[in-house]
């Protein structure tokens, strides 16, 4: 327990106790002035005055005629202070300040090293009238509260403090530093709208087919070699491809690249008569140009083409990737989108408040934050992919969201973890010549047909003449036998003559000679005759009978050679007749398939297939990169607000002693307010942190608070983050 001579002494006269002069307790002799300023105690707005006498200067401009106290009065919070003024005298004011003209004073001292001497320094006190009050005629009772900010805010300093918001965003000069991507991307937590407003469309080509300057390729599978002679109809010839190795990828057929529609449709045509060919056509696919393969690509001999039809094969390993600039100082046009009054605003060039978009309208468009975009131009990378079965290009924005924007594309940024495509390109058939295949294909069958029905004509003539001959001869031998019957006849009847009259003879001599040898001449005379006539009646008898037989033989004969050569004739002719009818009928038979053939329908090489609207209703593939930003009227209320209140901070940063970052006014909202030194007691401290923590605005002049365009406050130098 301390001792009596541990407890100091107080000051000698005049420092007597009611004499020292601070906020709380007002000694006799106190002046005050009644002034009228435009901040007021619920600290939105504070003025940072150079120094108090700027202060003071700035009060007596508007303030009363000193008022002296001659009597001690209490200011503590909540106690009232009566003057000796009338109540409208007082009503008007809003402000006064106090000070004591004895001030300051040297007090003294004692402990254990003996007396010592304190001096005090003069300062004047500051206090908003929260109210007044009618006491008496020439009494007025006032109702203050202490502006802890102009009486203790010089004595103040401000060390490393968290900032939560103001306009140190706007002022510093790094603020926009990585594209705004280190300061000025904190949520605001404002409404933006519901849709952006687009400003610019860039388009840039990757493939047409225009007719100013097509660029568009044509790639062809065929298993078919196409540089080879394929023959006529008649003589079709068909050699099989080699193969490709396109990207290095195998291919069983030949992969064919031509560098235009019009080329493509130039070679079909050449082969329009060899359908044979362009039936091993596998796919045919409208690709854009394939960048980077000038070296690559080896020009091949179509047959029967001509030289300016160029066809070529893809080989070898080239580079795949290809930047393209799409848009250059981008941002420059995305500031001229902003009004005037807020285009200083950079934090409007950043997401969400500006977005890029960049689509090929496949519908796989890429939403890119500005911040995230390396340097002032917009920059793709486009990496192809040809080989079948599905060719793509993926379109990217270039070293998106790197740390730094240099080194290998592929190991920097978002590459293909962020891009668009181009994919189903369309797929296109070819027609064949159903006839002239059918005919190049039956060629020999044909020819097979027409031999065999010349030598069905051939042998039905053949065995018609042989039977023709058979029947004649037949005619023939019949008329042979026909004589040798009537030869033998003759023979036969005159050795029958013969024989008779040889028998006549024997009898007349038989009985001529019995009757001479009985004497009887006249008998034997008469036998002689009679039997001579009667041998020459049956001699006349056997030739009559043989004349009639052998005309009637000779008619029958003559009749049936007359039947015969008729049968042999008409046989002769029908079956000439027969033979031209068949061989005429199977030579109309394939001459009807033949003609039949000709309403074969044509056949289709490839398929229909693909995505090819985007080639009709653009003439081609393209980038198209879009400027969006938040509508003006959004953009409107959001610029008013950062130009009031500056932007969201959310870092630990260094107050500048002047407090100012603009010229005019300068917003501070602080989580964590760290003073390193203040004069003024801790509930005195408190209330200064408590006034930046719930934000407050440090004004130049005390005249603009509430006056002037909040688009005049311009930032001031040399500040940063």
């Amino acid at each position: 327990m301390p001792s009596i001579e541990d407890i100091p002494t107080r000051p000698p006269s005049p420092t007597d106790f009611g004499q020292a002069f601070n906020y709380s307790v007002w000694t006799p002799n106190t002046v005050i002035q009644l002034c009228q300023v435009p901040w007021n105690s619920d600290y939105r707005d504070i003025v940072k005055f150079a120094n108090d006498v700027a202060l003071q200067e700035y009060l007596a401009s508007n303030a009363t005629q000193p008022i002296q106290l001659k009597k001690m009065s209490y200011a503590r919070v909540g106690d009232p202070v009566r003057i000796n003024l009338p109540f409208n005298s007082v009503f008007k004011y809003n402000y006064i300040k106090v000070s004591n003209p004895a001030q300051p004073i040297t007090a003294t001292y004692y402990d254990d090293a003996g007396q010592h001497s304190v001096g005090d320094t003069g300062r004047a006190y500051y206090y908003f009238i929260t109210d007044v009050k009618y006491i008496a005629p020439n009494t007025t009772e006032i109702h203050v509260q202490l502006d802890v900010w102009q009486t203790f805010g010089f004595d103040v300093t401000f060390g490393n403090c968290f900032i939560e918001r103001g306009h140190i965003g706007i002022a510093a000069e790094n603020a926009f530093s990585n594209n705004g991507r280190d300061f000025l991307t904190i949520p605001e937590g404002l409404d933006i709208g519901d849709e952006y407003t687009i400003h610019q469309t860039y388009k840039n080509e990757i493939g047409t087919t225009g007719e100013a300057s097509p660029s568009c390729w044509v790639m062809m599978g065929i298993a078919a070699d196409i540089t080879e002679d394929p023959g006529t109809v008649s003589e079709p010839k068909l050699k099989m491809a080699s193969g490709s190795a396109v990207e290095q990828l195998p291919q069983g057929c030949d992969i064919v690249f031509f560098k235009s529609i019009n080329n493509f449709v130039n070679t079909m045509s050449v082969f329009k008569d060899t359908p044979w060919v362009t039936e091993t056509i596998q796919f045919i696919m409208a690709i854009p140009p394939v960048e980077n393969t000038e070296a690559f690509l080896t020009e091949i001999e179509v047959w029967n083409q001509d030289p300016s039809w160029k066809a070529y094969r893809l080989g070898g390993i080239y580079e795949p990737d290809y930047d393209t600039t799409v848009k250059t100082d981008w941002r420059a046009d995305a500031t001229a989108n902003i009004p005037a009054r807020y285009q200083h605003l950079k934090k409007f060039l950043t997401y969400p408040y500006s977005i890029i978009e960049l689509t090929t309208y496949s519908g796989q468009p890429l939403i890119l934050k500005p911040e995230l975009m390396p340097g002032d131009d917009i920059e793709v990378t486009t990496v192809q992919h040809v080989s079948p079965p599905s060719p793509r290009w993926a379109i990217m924005p270039k070293y998106y969201n790197a740390i730094s924007a240099s080194g290998d594309v592929e190991l920097s940024g978002e590459y293909l973890d962020f891009a668009t495509f181009l994919t189903d390109f369309p797929q296109f058939t070819v027609m064949n010549n159903g006839y002239l295949n059918y005919l190049a294909s039956n060629r020999n069958q044909i020819a097979y047909q027409y031999g065999a029905a010349s030598w069905d004509y051939t042998r039905a003539m053949q065995q018609n003449d042989v039977q023709y001959g058979q029947a004649n001869a037949s005619i023939q031998n019949q008329a042979g036998q026909y004589v040798a019957d009537t030869n033998a006849r003759s023979a036969t009847m005159g050795l029958q003559n013969q024989m008779t009259g040889a028998n006549a003879s024997r009898s007349i001599i038989a009985g001529g000679v019995g009757d001479l040898a009985q004497g009887n001449v006249a008998g034997a005379v008469g036998g002689a005759l009679n039997t001579g006539v009667g041998a020459a009646m049956s001699m006349y008898q056997n030739s009559s009978q043989t004349a009639i037989d052998q005309t009637q033989a000779t008619a029958r004969v003559n009749s049936n050679i007359s039947t015969s050569g008729y049968i042999a004739d008409t046989n002769k002719e029908y079956g000439q007749f027969a033979a031209k009818g068949d061989y005429q009928q199977s030579i109309a038979g394939i001459n009807a398939r033949v003609q039949d053939a000709k309403m074969i329908q044509p056949t289709v090489s490839g398929q229909m297939g693909g995505e090819s609207f985007l080639l009709w209703a653009h003439r081609g593939w393209n980038i198209y990169t879009k400027i969006k930003q938040i509508n003006p009227g959004v953009m409107g209320m959001i610029g008013e607000y950062w130009l009031r209140y500056g932007y969201s901070i959310n870092r630990f940063g260094s107050i500048p002693a002047s407090l100012k970052v603009m010229d005019k006014f300068t917003y501070w909202k602080l989580k964590e307010t760290y003073l390193t030194s203040a004069a003024c007691p801790e509930m005195y401290k408190q209330t200064i942190r408590g006034i930046f923590e719930k934000g407050v605005t440090v004004w130049s002049d005390p005249s603009e608070i509430g006056t002037i365009d909040m688009a005049s406050n311009t930032p001031l130098s040399g500040i940063t983050l």
